[in-house]
């Protein structure tokens, strides 16, 4: 992954047949501090929902 000069070289799963409104990348919060996406930007939204098996 690239974001300016700053590069991660990391495995990822590029099909899991998740759907989204819009394009979204997940990645571990130590890739994400590396490129510059976290801390989030003050004003950025971020939403953490999880379920346990057996879905909501």
């Amino acid at each position: 992954m690239r974001r300016g000069d700053r590069v991660v070289e990391t495995v990822v799963l590029a099909n899991s047949g998740y759907e989204a409104e819009t394009p979204q990348v997940f990645v571990p919060r130590a890739v994400a501090e590396i490129l510059g996406f976290w801390p989030p930007l003050p004003g950025s939204e971020t939403v953490f929902e999880t379920t346990g098996p057996g879905g909501m």
